[in-house]
């Protein structure tokens, strides 16, 4: 089984710790959209269905991730006063669950400043959404015959805005990452053009919260 995850990045505009700590404290603890609720849901109800077919080890990791969907969110957001965005985390948002411009629009009306979101789906296809407030976009890159996503509602088309984010030495190299076919991992795909941007990938396993988080400072709510 791959990854299925959701990274989310609020624009820097000149954000203070404050405002951002503040706008953490006002993500709801359940889900911007049903759909993620029912994704977690189901999740959990197959995690349960597999347990005594596992391993022992993999039973004790299927047991503490089904413990951690249960027991409600964690937020918590990067900053570093330079950054071209800030990474925000909610566990209901990025673990297990596929980003889309609608939730970008919902963390704008929170952080109230462009969001752009980059999601995987069982390591298989990468998505990249925005919203900044008056235009949206949600764009696909699958492997070749991939069925697996809603091909009306992500276009296969390239993120021309991506190139706008990126240093101009950078903009050829992320065009080609993400219209590399033979990427293994789109998780790989996506970490590779996030190092590009400068930003983390949060990830709330991790014990330094994700890849790529030096120098940046945790802001979590108390």
């Amino acid at each position: 089984m791959g990854t299925t995850y959701s990274w989310y990045y609020v624009k820097n505009q000149g954000q203070t710790r404050e405002d951002l700590r503040a706008g953490v404290a006002k993500l709801p603890k359940d889900a911007l959209d049903p759909a993620a609720e029912s994704l977690t849901r189901r999740v959990v109800d197959e995690l349960l269905k597999r347990l005594e077919t596992l391993p022992p080890q993999l039973r004790e990791q299927a047991e503490a991730q089904i413990r951690k969907m249960e027991s409600g969110d964690t937020v918590y957001a990067a900053y570093k006063q330079d950054a071209l965005f800030f990474p925000v985390f909610a566990t209901h948002l990025c673990e297990g669950y596929n980003a889309g411009s609608r939730d970008c629009e919902s963390l704008y009306k929170i952080f109230r400043a462009p969001v752009l979101a980059f999601s995987v789906f069982d390591s298989d296809a990468a998505f990249v959404s925005f919203f900044d407030g008056r235009a949206r976009g949600d764009f696909a890159r699958v492997p070749e015959g991939y069925e697996e996503y809603d091909s009306e509602h992500y276009s296969a088309a390239f993120p021309d805005f991506l190139l706008e984010l990126c240093p101009p030495e950078s903009r050829d190299e992320v065009r080609r990452i993400w219209d590399d076919p033979d990427w293994v991992f789109a998780d790989d795909k996506v970490s590779e053009i996030t190092r590009l941007l400068g930003v983390p990938m949060l990830i709330d396993a991790d014990p330094n919260r994700g890849p790529g988080t030096e120098g940046w400072e945790i802001l979590e709510t108390e």
